[in-house]
């Protein structure tokens, strides 16, 4: 028999309940861990201007996807995580999506957002999302979502009604301007290469979107 082991004071340890089980954990408090997949920035709620913030987490590569949602200070933590990132959440309470039946996570003022100590398996393709080029823009309708990868080559410090414009090109040399909104202004900050999910093919990029620096992979 292991030996039994006394925990510093002030200390606890939750198992980590995998995705598939937490459908069953619904009104419970549980400890997660899984890979973010998408994410947005942090958003204000339009009937009482709380800030708040989604993601996306996947605890297996053909496992399913679960959405969590988190507000004020959590709003920014869940935000500030990098894309691909290995995410651990304690404390997250497991409720039901009315029109999907499927189970979410709010994450409450009590609840810890940290970075893994593991890193959920670099070599598999957890990334499934097909993304398109610049042309986009222009070419489809505006109310389409843009997913791209693109390299910002100039960063305005100019913000004009929330937004700041970005010069891009992308992996094919197309060249378009996209307008960020400030909220991802600690992101794209200077030139690099970055991630977009849930823009708009107007060139938009709102703060419901997912704006973060690419992983060298994605890169040219």
């Amino acid at each position: 028999m292991a030996p039994k082991r006394r925990l510093s004071t002030g200390t606890t340890t939750a198992p980590v309940v995998a995705f598939k089980d937490l459908q069953s954990k619904v009104g419970s408090d549980v400890t997660v861990e899984g890979k973010l997949m998408t994410k947005s920035g942090v958003m204000i709620g339009k009937t009482n201007a709380t800030p708040w913030a989604f993601a996306t987490l996947q605890d297996e590569v053909d496992g399913p996807r679960v959405r969590i949602r988190g507000f004020y200070g959590k709003a920014t933590a869940i935000s500030e995580k990098p894309l691909f990132s290995t995410v651990r959440i304690q404390g997250a309470k497991v409720e039901l999506d009315k029109e999907s039946g499927r189970a979410e996570l709010f994450v409450g003022l009590a609840c810890v957002v940290s970075s893994a100590s593991r890193q959920l398996d670099e070599q598999c393709e957890w990334d499934t999302t097909e993304y398109g080029p610049l042309t986009d823009i222009g070419e489809k309708p505006e109310t389409e979502k843009l997913y791209t990868v693109f390299k910002a080559d100039h960063v305005s410090d100019e913000v004009k009604d929330g937004y700041f414009r970005v010069e891009a090109s992308d992996v094919e040399s197309t060249s378009r301007v996209l307008q960020v909104h400030e909220s991802f202004r600690n992101v794209v900050v200077q030139q690099g290469y970055f991630v977009l999910h849930r823009g708009s093919c107007s060139g938009t990029v709102a703060p419901n979107a997912c704006v973060d620096v690419a992983p060298e992979s994605y890169t040219w």
